[in-house]
């Protein structure tokens, strides 16, 4: 969470008219760019001025060594220092003036994850790996012991099956979209197979939908009205 989008996520072109150095942009998404398990190219970059420590925590870049290695990046920052420091919530905080409000663990960004849209009508999940995104998408880790389910879980959270499942779960919004967070993510139940996943590497979506209905023993007649009911959120 940036705390100030307008000065914080800007566009290329932004980036271009007042030539802007890029050391400290990162290229990243929101949620609506998340789409049918992919992420969609939208020129946006984040002013993300963090560095990891010799402990391995998340610290700000110091203020003179911003204005040293980008001065025209400064200048830009310094502009809109008032702006920044209207915001009283950030002003009562222990945080530099430049500094986003949640900047999240740098080394989050660069592990392999599942990120997903806050708000979504139905589960679509991208796996990425090194990947920064902002207000409105979320990200999701597995612990070491269960990366190897990574293209099977892709599957698995996509499929209709954990759609219909993960929205009784989560907090229906209006025109049948649901909240998409972590906590809820948590309850959403994974069946982990017993066989070979390197057959999940190839296996298409359809495929797997097929696949867990069976595995699952749901008949023809249920996984109808699965379906159904998912068809049903989309005339809301």
């Amino acid at each position: 969470v940036t705390g100030f989008n307008d000065i914080y996520y800007v566009s290329e072109d932004i980036i271009k008219k007042y030539g802007l150095e890029t050391g400290y942009f990162v290229h990243a998404y929101k949620g609506k760019d998340i789409r049918g398990g992919k992420l969609l190219e939208n020129g946006m970059y984040l002013f993300y001025p963090y560095e990891i420590d010799d402990k391995g925590k998340t610290v700000p870049v110091p203020e003179e060594k911003i204005k040293s290695n980008a001065p025209r990046l400064y200048k830009y920052l310094e502009s809109n220092k008032d702006k920044l420091l209207s915001r009283g919530y950030f002003v009562k905080s222990n945080k530099k003036w430049y500094e986003l409000w949640n900047p999240r663990k740098k080394e989050h960004f660069f592990h392999k994850k599942f990120v997903f849209a806050e708000l979504s009508m139905f589960n679509d999940f991208a796996l990425v790996e090194e990947c920064f995104y902002t207000d409105s998408a979320c990200g999701a880790e597995l612990l070491a012991e269960y990366s190897k389910y990574y293209p099977y879980l892709l599957l698995y959270l996509n499929s209709d099956i954990a759609t219909y499942i993960y929205k009784k779960i989560s907090v229906p919004k209006a025109n049948g979209y649901s909240i998409y967070k972590n906590a809820f993510l948590k309850e959403l139940p994974i069946i982990f197979p017993d066989e070979n996943l390197s057959k999940f590497d190839e296996m298409s979506q359809e495929e797997f939908n097929v696949y867990i209905r069976d595995m699952i023993g749901i008949t023809e007649e249920e996984y109808c009205n699965i379906l159904q009911t998912l068809n049903d959120y989309k005339e809301k």
